[in-house]
């Protein structure tokens, strides 16, 4: 049984913004790069090493709005979100094999020194019971 994993990324971009069309291909805006890099917990330079959870896992992803915050749809950041913790090495994938659930929600305001962030939590999944 895997013990709740608390997570802190800064506030991604927005979904709409990830991605752009480059001489008819697909990739990644410069702006979603350099936040994934901004991001990048366990990069190859990095001593700290972890295992990918293996199990089910539920999300919980804590929005706290702060320095140049706007408002914005909370489920455009879920997207970039879960391919960071799988980039991060933290689960294994995003799709429904591993995350079975995920809630997101507006935190309260950081204090006025600290910039927009994310508080994410993975815990074990938790079967609905009917």
């Amino acid at each position: 049984m895997i013990k709740p994993t608390n997570i802190i990324f800064s506030l991604p971009p927005s979904v709409n913004s990830c991605w752009r069309n480059f001489k008819g291909r697909v990739i990644l805006s410069e702006k979603y790069r350099s936040w994934r890099s901004e991001n990048n917990h366990f990069g190859e330079n990095s001593l700290k090493k972890i295992t990918p959870i293996k199990e089910p896992v539920d999300i919980l992803i804590v929005v706290r709005p702060g320095k140049g915050w706007r408002k914005s749809d909370l489920d455009n950041r879920i997207k970039p979100i879960l391919d960071q913790l799988q980039h991060c090495g933290y689960i294994l994938g995003d799709d429904t094999d591993y995350v079975k659930s995920i809630y997101i929600r507006l935190g309260d305001r950081a204090d006025d020194d600290f910039h927009s962030y994310v508080e994410i939590t993975i815990s074990p999944y938790e079967k609905e019971e009917l």
